[in-house]
């Protein structure tokens, strides 16, 4: 059965995001990839039991934004997982929240993918479109996308990256780190909208994963 994300942590989060156009063409991205992620030993010991780490706490790389990171180990190798990561259509099952996603302006130069993407949801009877533009370094092992400054979305901000690498000390296993932040344009307590953030995003990495250890 597929993993299908609650509802009730998908609509909050993404009705907390809905707040308008958005005419931002600034990304929090980072210029390189990070080195690996360093995790302490209570974290290490969640990975070996199969869990998904969440660091909740991160400076955010735009003021008012929550950003937050999960990190999991997957039974498969690098290119398994990279396939579950960018097979967005698949998304659409896994989470009633989302009606659709359509891909378009692909190109792929062999070192680098490029991307956009249309992602269209229904929440509580209201209709949310944005579009997502992804640039994925195949060398570098390295996603990341933010919104499309030439299309208009009803969603404030969204910045996000993931890395994939072998895990450590886990022969065929595969480490993913999936950052996102969001700014909802709304005054909100950041407690609540890190809530909102984090679990959404725990529920979004159990998808990938469950997809990627069945192929």
């Amino acid at each position: 059965m597929p993993h299908r994300v609650p509802i009730s942590a998908l609509v909050a989060f993404l009705l907390l995001a809905a707040a308008g156009p958005s005419t931002l063409t600034a990304s929090a991205a980072a210029a390189s990839p990070p080195a690996p992620v360093t995790l302490d030993s209570e974290e290490d010991a969640q990975l070996q039991e199969g869990e998904i780490v969440i660091h909740d706490d991160l400076p955010p790389g735009r003021e008012k934004g929550v950003r937050v990171r999960a990190v999991v180990d997957v039974k498969a190798s690098e290119d398994v997982l990279w396939k579950a990561v960018l097979d967005l259509p698949a998304r659409v099952p896994e989470n009633r929240g989302i009606k659709k996603v359509e891909l378009y302006d692909e190109a792929d130069n062999g070192a680098e993918l490029r991307r956009g993407a249309r992602w269209e949801l229904e929440i509580l009877g209201e209709t949310i479109v944005f579009f997502m533009r992804y640039t994925w370094d195949k060398g570098a092992s390295w996603l990341e996308w933010s919104l499309d400054p030439e299309k208009a979305s009803d969603l404030v901000y969204s910045w996000g990256s993931c890395q994939v690498y072998a895990a450590p000390g886990k022969p065929g296993a595969t480490r993913l780190v999936y950052t996102n932040e969001t700014d909802s344009g709304r005054k909100l307590p950041t407690w609540f909208r890190r809530h909102l953030a984090t679990s959404s995003l725990k529920d979004l990495i159990g998808g990938i994963r469950d997809r990627a250890e069945r192929r």
